[in-house]
């Protein structure tokens, strides 16, 4: 029984390992864990064909089946460098043109899905309300709600439309804070009302187009949960799963940013998360982190 609860808890998570092919070492952590997904980043990325392989063995010395997910953006936040560069979501929808942005999701998902990547978790679906942002800015295709909704819509279809699962995030709205989640806790002030007609737009497009996954992000929004990120709460997954009807999967943004383990704690938080309802715990950077977590 205690195995089998253990497995169980490992499905829960999506984790980051280290760079370079895959050691004895890692191999061995992952088939004791067993996750339900591994993210890549750039550290475990090279050409297409070694980035393929990887993936690959990867899966063959595996113990159980898992996804594999990539922030795959364009922009700045690209961690597949192929063919050709890929424009930023700003950029995108400086064109205005939703078709020409899901012939270019689509060719972004098709490239992720012959290297074997399941999941992107893309597009941003925040808006770039706040001048002195460093960690939204261009990553948003707008600060107009209506305007950010039709380009999410559009990547959205674009990307599922080539067999990788899309993922909104930083629900419920990163864009309204000069605060980096990465290095501390922020807050997105502003009533039920003024968030339902801003912050939420882009989501409830994304979530009507379809969309597989939502991430909550690690932002207090009093109007929503106050005093508690996102990312671990209840009511946050509540206002997901009946007031937007949404009954895809619920991941959170890395528990080891700063905003979650300088305080309370990475281990603690995935609890709180699950507690809360969320689906899928994502631990980037620290295998050992992320077996605690389990535990």
């Amino acid at each position: 029984m205690k195995r089998e609860l253990e497995v169980l808890a490992g499905r829960t998570l999506c984790v980051g390992i280290p760079g370079g092919d895959p050691d004895s070492d890692t191999v061995d952590a992952l088939r004791e864990l067993q996750p339900g997904g591994v993210i890549l980043f750039a550290r475990n990325v090279s050409a297409a064909d070694e980035t393929r392989a990887r993936i690959a063995e990867l899966r063959a010395r595996s113990a159980a089946p898992f996804w594999i997910a990539v922030d795959q953006e364009g922009g700045r936040v690209v961690r597949f460098r192929g063919a050709a560069p890929l424009p930023s979501a700003m950029a995108v929808a400086a064109a205005a043109d939703e078709d020409l942005a899901e012939r270019f999701a689509f060719g972004m998902g098709s490239e992720l899905r012959s290297l074997g990547v399941d999941v992107d978790f893309a597009p941003v679906s925040d808006l770039a309300l706040e001048a002195g942002s460093t960690v939204i800015g261009i990553r948003a295709y707008s600060g107009n709600a209506s305007t950010a909704a039709r380009f999410v819509e559009a990547t959205v279809a674009g990307l599922q439309r080539s067999g990788v699962a899309a993922t909104l995030k930083h629900f419920p709205g990163h864009g309204a804070t000069a605060i980096d989640s990465h290095a501390a806790l922020p807050t997105v002030d502003g009533d039920r009302s003024t968030l339902a007609e801003r912050e939420f737009v882009p989501f409830a497009a994304g979530i009507h187009r379809g969309v597989r996954a939502v991430m909550l992000g690690h932002i207090v929004a009093p109007a929503i949960a106050p005093g508690l990120p996102a990312s671990l709460s209840a009511a946050a997954v509540r206002l997901l799963r009946e007031d937007f009807a949404f009954g895809g999967t619920i991941v959170t943004d890395c528990l080891q940013m700063r905003a979650i383990a300088d305080g309370l704690g990475t281990v603690r938080a995935a609890v709180l998360a699950l507690e809360a309802g969320v689906d899928v715990l994502t631990i980037s950077h620290d295998l050992g982190v992320a077996r605690r977590a389990r535990d």
